[in-house]
């Protein structure tokens, strides 16, 4: 059960810095990152129909496969944007306060 956990958190890992890239690069990311991952798991659901288990290990098996995209499809878009440099956008909000109070700077 290790090992399920483990390549669940590394793909998981995988897929958010897939989520990362396409946020950053694409004007739809979170859409295009949906769309990607319903179709790794309608993909990863195609192998289980030719191996050779039993039903049970089969149903088991395809709801871990579920169990995670239940869990990583809506989770993972919602995460909020952190500004890559706070103290810049700290100082730049204090010298927007400081203008408005003190009225236009005049140079």
């Amino acid at each position: 059960m290790a090992q399920v956990a483990g390549f669940s958190l590394s793909l998981s890992l995988l897929a958010w810095g897939v989520l990362a890239a396409l946020e950053k690069y694409a004007k739809h990311g979170k859409t295009i990152w949906r769309i990607l991952a319903l179709t790794a798991l309608a993909a990863s659901l195609l192998p289980i129909i030719g191996v050779e288990a039993s039903a049970g290990t089969k149903i088991a098996l395809s709801l871990m496969h579920v169990a995670v995209a239940a869990v990583l499809v809506p989770l993972l878009p919602r995460h909020d944007k952190i500004p890559i440099d706070r103290d810049d956008q700290i100082g730049s909000r204090q010298l927007q306060s400081s203008r408005s109070k003190n009225g236009p700077r005049r140079g």
